[in-house]
């Protein structure tokens, strides 16, 4: 011990006292002991210590220990009943019995973890999958199909054509003004020009995106791929294509600039949000050949009267040609004289169809002069501001993307803006093709010629009129239950006119008068509108909004008066 330390320590001390030293060690610690009277002096403090400690156990703390616990019991028979009892259970179920329950638990939770991991890892790639093999099969169908040429209508903002696709020389178009500007946003897209309402056209923009996520969704016969990037000029596209075979019916791109293009596939009709069919626009231009009247003459050699220019419109209304198609309605030599140009032959063979049984009509489609197609009478003339309706609002807010980017922001986002856009201009456009509607017929018959009338043809024309009341009624029902939530947030108040009551031919002019009040204001909130000076308001378009609903109701009354 001398030969490590001058003095052992304390604690070689204590466990000599316990007779814990080895042997060896302890002899030694014995004869440091005998020669050395500091330790011999420590060693009899620690043991002074040591008998406190034990009285202090005996005569205080012992009465207020617990009782001692039970003796240990023998565990060889309980071990040998464990063994007999793992003999009989599964290995899987002994692996999760060995392991302490928090452990388990923790095990557990990780397992979960990486099992719902996994489903949405399928969830989230399963999209995207079916998008590929979508468009995969879209394009494999299109190319064993022989080229035929169609025609896709293009729309922007700005600019709107309809362009040959295929084999362009069995349908040459006249060259559109508005195709550089579109085929420019198709190029900074990376969207292909040639053939840009196809499935190819989507994959190879897809494609070259490496961050996407895509959305398929299926609904009234048709398949819908929306695909989704921060990359390029593109945010979002979306192709539809018709379940039954695969082809590409419309597609829409959104820019990151707000800006979009729509794209249809041009049939002879069109449904639009009302359930009316519409025919191409008047600016299609048309290579059909003047076809020539086949309808009835009159045996008699009476010639047409209002009553007959009267049952001519109401067959153009009962194929619905009375909202879009670019048809005029004249009488002339004792005729009623049908025309129209850019009609699409097969919508010419529905007018013939509906006409012909009808004497003294003459129908004619004459082969339009180069350069385009006059304007349709069913296509709103570009109108000028309106005066403002007063609201008792603060001057409105200057156009803009102020007003865009306050409502974009409203929405949550740019794809919800660009969504919520092009429903608002939609639905404004079928509201305008149903007011000028109204207000033609008013002009054609005012109060003097209706009263002219048989009484079963005043009754046919009210009816028409109230059609397109109650189409032009829905369709704002559905533009104010999504409109006044926004408007109000954007502080928008709405207010009542009280409207006199008079015949219905003046309150057709009033309608139309305030549903294009309300086009402005729409279209200074979307962005849209041109920079005129136009300011927007929100109590002002929802006044409007209310107005043209007084004067449908109006309009509507007036007309069940006999």
């Amino acid at each position: 011990m001398s030969n490590l330390h001058p003095h052992p320590q304390e604690a070689a001390l204590l466990r000599w006292l316990d007779g814990e030293l080895p042997p060896g060690e302890a002899r030694e610690m014995e004869r440091h002991l005998e020669g050395c009277g500091q330790c011999r002096a420590e060693v009899e403090d620690l043991r002074d210590t040591l008998a406190d400690c034990l009285r202090y156990r005996q005569q205080v703390l012992e009465a207020w220990l617990p009782p001692p616990p039970q003796p240990w019991a023998d565990l060889r028979g309980g071990f040998g009943r464990i063994d007999a009892e793992l003999g009989r259970t599964p290995w899987w179920r002994r692996l999760g019995a060995g392991i302490h329950p928090p452990v388990r638990w923790a095990l557990a939770a990780a397992a979960a973890l990486m099992v719902a991991c996994g489903i949405f890892y399928q969830l989230r790639e399963t999209p995207s999958v079916q998008a590929a093999a979508l468009l995969e099969r879209a394009t494999v169908a299109a190319q064993k199909l022989p080229p035929v040429p169609r025609r896709v209508r293009i729309r922007s903002k700005t600019a709107q054509m309809v362009r040959a696709v295929g084999p362009a020389a069995s349908l040459p178009l006249p060259q559109e003004p508005q195709a550089p500007a579109l085929e420019a946003l198709f190029q900074a897209a990376h969207w292909g020009w040639e053939d840009p309402l196809s499935a190819r056209a989507f994959a190879g923009w897809r494609g070259s995106l490496s961050e996407k996520h895509d959305a398929v969704t299926s609904a009234d016969g048709a398949f819908k791929i929306r695909t989704e990037t921060t990359e390029g000029e593109l945010a979002a596209a979306s192709l539809t294509l018709r379940a039954a075979d695969l082809r590409p019916t419309a597609a829409r791109l959104e820019f990151r600039n707000q800006d979009w293009v729509e794209m249809s596939e041009v049939t002879e009709d069109r449904t639009e949000n009302d359930g009316a069919t519409v025919a191409p626009h008047a600016f299609e231009p048309s290579v059909r050949r003047a076809e020539p009247s086949r309808s009835a003459a009159s045996p008699s050699g009476e010639t047409a009267s209002i009553s007959g220019e009267l049952q001519v419109l109401a067959a153009l209304h009962g194929i619905e040609a009375d909202l879009g198609d670019p048809v005029e309605v004249s009488r002339a030599g004792g005729r009623v004289m049908v025309s129209g140009v850019g009609i699409a032959p097969q919508r010419q063979q529905q007018i013939h169809q509906a006409l012909d049984g009808i004497p003294n009509v003459s129908v004619d489609f004459p082969e339009p002069v180069p350069g385009g197609a006059p304007a349709s009478p069913g296509t709103p003339p570009a109108s000028q501001p309106p005066a403002a309706v007063p609201s008792g609002e603060p001057p409105g807010v200057p156009s803009g993307a102020g007003v865009a980017g306050r409502v974009e922001r409203q929405l949550g986002g740019h794809p919800q803006f660009q969504r919520f856009s092009s429903q608002m201009l939609d639905w404004n456009e079928s509201a305008l093709s149903r007011a000028y509607a109204i207000e033609r017929l008013a002009q054609r018959f005012p109060a003097g010629a209706e009263a002219s009338l048989s009484a079963a043809d005043r009754r046919t024309l009210r009816q028409m009129t109230r059609d397109h009341a109650a189409a032009l009624a829905g369709v704002l029902t559905k533009m104010r239950t999504t409109l006044e939530p926004v408007l109000a947030a954007l502080g928008g108040r709405s207010g009542h006119r009280p409207q006199p009551a008079e015949a219905w031919q003046p309150a057709a002019e009033d309608l139309l008068v305030t549903a294009q009040h309300v086009e402005l204001q729409l279209s200074v909130m979307l962005g849209v509108a041109p920079a005129d000076g136009s300011t927007f308001s929100a109590s002002q378009l929802l006044a409007d909004l209310a107005h043209l609903d007084d004067d449908i109701a109006r309009c509507q009354s007036l007309l069940a008066l006999e």
